[in-house]
């Protein structure tokens, strides 16, 4: 490498004196001095002076080497990409500003931190994205570290986001530049990181040479047009013309200009690629996410980001399972990791933390990884992850069916069996309670006698109607909001007794095909179980709305709350959290069937302390029109 002039020992230098005695450009020398932190002063003309001793001191005081005695570089410039044509276009724009300025590439991550330690570059042009180099960490590590803080970074990428230059400015980079380069920009921001004079910068754009264009197309029409548009420019300009990227090379006899059609060439299809690969990612339903071989994050589709609640740029270069996507065991996943490393390859179901209004939500997931390998190097990984919400909740319905299905079998025969003797205890209890010479205390024990019989003949009604609750009357239209009202209206006056309040929320008017009798029976038993839950009072709030084809209807209490253990079992036969003797615990059993064996569903959401809201979801009756009537097979 070619070595500049060390400044000579004098009293006062210039800016560009200050940049090579300090390793710094001059550009940080200028900011230095507006900033305040170096005393300097202006000639007639101008021009920027610091005195020796001011220099000096400000070095001593800041721990800045004083390099004047060893010499230094004219201009120290360091290219960080893994594409070697970037490489070269920048080496030879920098080598056309200033044939005496040092060049040195790296074309990965270890080359990069060993050239910055031993080449101490005042400048370097930072690629973004690239194997094993995060660029946005590199950059913030150079700024923070004392011995390359003064170092100027300019990011490069062929990912140009408004959010990601933003982001790499703010680590301290003073531009960022988009590929496919502009040669013209790239040469403006090395002559004004080293200050370069324009008169040189002016001579070293005469040394170009003519303006020439390059119109790569298989139209003869265009390339006419072409010719035609630019024939009378001025100054003149050469027009060259290919039909492929690969006549475009050879034509482009100068290395500048082979050098932009490669680079233009690569950045196109790269670009295209890209674009390709980033909308099949982004199509699919289900996580599909790629990760460096530290296990960082280097694509995240959209599917992730509705599944786990975390944008893109936040998830890229961050640790997934530790950093992003958190494992709801960290040990569970540094188990997986191991496990991938080692036999390239993991299946597994995880709990993943999404985030979700602040808070940090479990999902569970159906995980696989697999490596990529380059040859015998481990380069990464990809992982495909299922959401298994939906089929753990259909898995809980199907498995509380065909309990409901094996109890209500075996209720059935019970209650059956039960009757015969029922019917021995209740009758004789009344025919003794009819003698008129009865003793008293005989009476009184043959009443408490026939209430129990009259009470276990109520649970075995229970009983025999949750075992039929496949059965049912005739189902036809019903006008579901008309419903709601005549329940309400049953009951509210007694409700009303108990310090409850009732509260019909606007409702949408909704017809299902449905039996009124089963479904009223839902909905008084719903509105029961509100009342008995708010022992001193409270309000009822009922909703009824239209939605994608389903009526739902909300029963919203104010009571204590159901605890979660407790929610998993309220739909079960005989279970009850009323008090002994106030229940059978059968009420929501059957209205689980009857909405079940209309085709719908009921849901329970509630905390304790915050209430219980239960909710009816059943299919709307289909509109019957032209198309309804013409669809129908003809009568035979």
């Amino acid at each position: 490498m070619a070595r500049g002039r060390t400044p000579a020992i004098k009293d006062t230098y210039s800016t560009h004196d200050v940049a090579k005695i300090c390793s710094v450009t001059p550009t940080t020398v200028i900011r230095w001095i507006e900033d305040g932190l170096i005393p300097a002063f202006k000639t007639v003309g101008g021009h920027r002076r610091v005195r020796r001793d001011d220099l000096e001191r400000v070095c001593q005081q800041r721990g800045i080497p004083f390099n004047t005695p060893a010499g230094s570089s004219v201009g120290r410039v360091l290219v960080v990409d893994d594409e070697p044509v970037v490489l070269e276009l920048v080496r030879d724009v920098v080598k056309d500003l200033n044939r005496d300025f040092e060049v040195e590439v790296a074309r990965d991550a270890f080359d990069a931190g060993r050239l910055v330690a031993l080449f101490r570059p005042q400048l370097i042009f930072l690629d973004l994205m690239m194997p094993g180099v995060d660029g946005f960490e590199v950059c913030n590590r150079l700024k923070k570290d004392p011995a390359t803080r003064n170092t100027e970074v300019i990011a490069i990428t062929g990912y140009y986001t408004e959010s990601n230059m933003e982001r790499i400015l703010s680590a301290g980079a003073v531009a960022c530049l988009k590929k496919p380069l502009d040669v013209d920009e790239v040469r403006a921001r090395v002559a004004e990181a080293f200050d370069l004079p324009e008169a040189a910068a002016a001579a070293c754009a005469a040394k170009t040479s003519p303006p020439s264009v390059l119109v790569i197309t298989q139209s003869p029409d265009f390339r006419s047009r072409v010719r035609d548009e630019l024939a009378a420019a001025n100054p003149p300009v050469e027009v060259r013309t290919a039909q492929t990227g690969a006549d475009a090379l050879l034509v482009a006899d100068s290395a500048q200009i082979a050098l932009g059609v490669a680079n233009g060439l690569l950045t196109l299809r790269t670009r295209a690629l890209a674009e390709y690969q980033a909308m099949l990612l982004d199509q699919t339903s289900v996580l599909l996410d790629s990760l460096d071989d530290a296990g960082r994050v280097v694509t995240w589709n959209r599917a992730s980001e509705q599944l786990l609640g975390v944008p893109a740029h936040r998830a890229l270069g961050r640790c997934f399972g530790l950093d992003v996507a958190r494992c709801e065991d960290p040990g569970r996943w540094e188990e997986l990791w191991s496990e991938l490393r080692a036999h390239g390859a993991f299946t597994a179901e995880v709990s993943l933390l999404a985030e979700e209004d602040g808070r940090a939500v479990p999902v569970p997931l159906h995980l696989e990884g697999r490596v990529l390998r380059d040859g015998g190097r481990l380069r990464g990984a990809v992982l495909v992850g299922l959401d298994l919400r939906a089929r753990r909740a259909l898995e809980t319905q199907v498995l509380q069916s065909q309990k409901l299905a094996a109890v209500g079998l075996l209720a059935a025969g019970i209650a059956h069996e039960i009757n015969n003797p029922l019917s021995g205890v209740v009758g004789y209890a009344k025919l003794l309670l009819g003698r008129g010479d009865l003793d008293p205390l005989v009476r009184e024990r043959v009443e408490k006698i026939a209430a129990s019989g009259e009470r276990c003949r109520k649970i075995v009604e229970g009983v025999l109607l949750f075992a039929r609750r496949q059965g049912g009357g005739v189902r036809k239209t019903v006008a579901l909001h008309t419903l709601l009202d005549r329940v309400i209206s049953l009951g509210e006056y007694q409700w009303r007794m108990h310090n409850v309040q009732v509260v019909r929320d606007p409702s949408d008017e909704v017809e299902v095909e449905a039996d009124p009798e089963r479904i009223e029976q839902v909905l008084l038993n719903l509105l029961s179980n509100a009342v008995d839950a708010m022992p001193h009072g409270g309000t009822i709030r009922v909703g009824l709305v239209r939605e994608r084809g389903w009526a739902r209807v909300e029963v919203q209490d104010q009571g204590e709350g159901i605890a979660p253990d407790v929610q998993s079992r309220i739909f079960d036969p005989f279970f009850s959290t009323k008090d002994l003797g106030k229940g059978t615990g059968l009420g929501l059993a059957i209205s689980y069937g009857i909405v079940e064996d209309h085709g719908g569903t009921i849901t329970v959401a509630s905390a304790p302390g915050e209430g219980a809201t239960f909710t009816v979801r059943l299919p709307q009756a289909a509109p019957v029109g032209p198309s309804t009537l013409e669809s129908e097979p003809p009568a035979p």
